[in-house]
């Protein structure tokens, strides 16, 4: 067996390993069964990595003989993406059809949905972060693996979608999957239906055509499942409904209008108290997209990601918040946070949406900041100014060494875009010390920026001043801001930014110096 993107000899594990790590196929060993075989969990030994893996011990019925085998080894060994359960080898000895993955310590999302107490303890943010993982794992599916096909799924269910022990979504079972030119714009192939039911396209089912869109769908009655906690198999019934499927209640309500308060019966009851409902809502909006039977109608996969990337945003602002959001509709939050800050995490931490272009904006305030001897009552004070949307902000009473640096998740900003950074500030009437040259740091995933001359205050007996030097601009809300430096942020990138102002000169007593906090805009 061979590909042309990796030696498959190089992952082929002896039969006599495979039969040591799962105790002869022993049912203790057992995580798993279905039509494709039976699934054992175990340990290789001979394998360098001896983390635990998943050994999935193939039907023969269930296969259409060694070439299906080698198509699906060929194909599961050429996944390179993190919400792609990871390949660890084979073994095909004896007649044994065998594929061995990484083992995901948490079960599959249906387990966690079916299972009452791991629902319960299943926020409604961790259930949108694996619907995010999914959604990006589809993503790289259709965009191409490798450098000439692309992967359609067949077979998207909540069983297929493995959580790891950080509880990230990993799409496995690639069975029933198939390929399609890279450089063909239309997926569609024509094929004998194959799938899980209560998850199949209607569309595929009823003419035999499969696309990329087919998938769509399924990660539709995924997503419903994730909000609703019901599953697409098992019939439903309420006091004033029949029985349906949930399926069937979905369109009830959104297409028939058949449910009164029929949104507040597909909230999954163990978390309905934890959700926003503008979060909710979006997410559910893009999920009933999903379903729909007009197949032009579905929704991009980059769509459904940005919209659930969007519903986590707007869940965790609003948990953050430190006062009550007051508003009706998603573009009424929308309105007020482009038009007002929030503070967040006790107060400490600044939240706006830039009006032009949507991204998110933040501040830290001094007291999310390190500022050097910030503690120490006989150089620092803290204080309240009217003009601060903080609570208090640091006030420099007399000092010869100046540092102030913060950081913050990457995460927490908007992606694809160049952020600028800004320390934020005032001077009091008898402040002295700012007209000496400081130097400033922006760092983030091994790219940093260092600008040197940096000016808090213009010497009165300097009138000439260098191309290179940086100045402190006035803002419209009355304070000061000085540029840091700037970053790029772009998908993929993880990790902390590092922000810091650093004025050592030793020579130099500094006082009157009043820091509201750092600032992070969109360029």
């Amino acid at each position: 067996m061979s590909s042309s993107q990796v030696n498959l000899e190089d992952f082929r594990i002896p039969l006599e390993a495979i039969i040591r790590a799962t105790k002869d196929f022993s049912r203790k060993n057992q995580v798993g069964e279905g039509g494709f075989g039976t699934v054992y969990r175990g340990q290789v030994s001979e394998h360098p990595k001896k983390y635990l893996v998943a050994i999935k011990r193939l039907d023969p019925k269930a296969y259409q003989g060694t070439n299906q085998f080698t198509k699906e080894v060929n194909l599961v060994s050429s996944f390179n993406h993190p919400n792609i359960i990871p390949f660890v080898g084979y073994c095909d000895d004896a007649n044994e059809k065998i594929i061995v993955f990484k083992y995901a310590s948490n079960s599959s999302l249906e387990q966690n949905l079916c299972d009452p107490e791991k629902r319960r303890c299943l926020t409604w943010e961790q259930r949108l972060k694996i619907c995010l993982g999914a959604a990006r794992g589809i993503k790289y599916l259709h965009s191409g693996v490798g450098e000439h096909s692309r992967v359609i799924h067949r077979d998207l269910k909540s069983a297929n979608i493995l959580l790891d022990e950080n509880m990230e979504a990993n799409i496995c079972d690639f069975g029933l999957s198939r390929r399609s030119p890279r450089n063909q714009q239309d997926t569609r192939v024509c094929t004998r239906p194959c799938g899980t039911s209560f998850y199949m396209d209607p569309v595929y089912k009823e003419r035999g055509t499969l696309s990329k869109e087919s998938d769509i769908y399924s990660f539709g009655v995924i997503m419903f499942e994730v909000s609703s906690g019901m599953m697409a198999y098992n019939e439903w019934r309420f006091e004033d409904t029949k029985e349906l499927y949930l399926i069937g209640h979905v369109r009830s309500y959104y297409d028939d209008g058949g449910l009164v308060d029929g949104l507040d019966r597909l909230i999954d009851s163990t978390i309905k108290d934890q959700i926003d409902m503008s979060s909710f809502e979006k997410f559910n909006k893009i999920a009933h997209e999903c379903i729909n039977l007009d197949v032009s109608k579905r929704p991009t996969v980059d769509r459904i990601i940005n919209t659930i990337v969007e519903a986590l945003n707007i869940q965790k602002i609003i948990a953050r918040a430190v006062s009550p959001l007051d508003f009706g509709s998603i573009n009424q939050l929308y309105f007020c946070l482009s038009n007002t800050h929030i503070l967040l995490d006790r107060g400490y931490l600044s939240f706006q949406l830039d009006k032009e272009s949507g991204k998110k904006c933040y501040m830290l305030g001094g007291k999310e900041l390190y500022i050097a001897l910030q503690d120490d009552n006989e150089y620092r004070k803290w204080g309240h100014i009217a003009e601060s949307r903080f609570a208090e902000v640091c006030i420099l009473k007399k000092v010869c060494w100046l540092e102030i640096r913060g950081k913050i998740a990457s995460v927490m900003l908007s992606q694809n875009n160049t952020y600028v950074v800004y320390l934020v500030y005032q001077t009091t009437s008898d402040s002295h010390g700012h007209s000496v040259p400081a130097t400033t740091m922006v760092s983030f995933c091994g790219i940093g920026m260092v600008t040197e001359n940096v000016y808090l205050q213009k010497s009165e007996a300097s009138e000439i001043w260098k191309e290179n030097y940086v100045f402190p601009q006035r803002r419209k809300d009355g304070w000061m801001e000085i540029k840091l430096g700037e970053f790029e942020y772009n998908d993929g990138d993880n990790g902390e930014v590092e922000m810091a102002y650093v004025e050592n000169n030793w020579g130099h007593w500094k006082k009157g110096l009043i820091v509201e906090g750092i600032e992070l805009r969109p360029k």
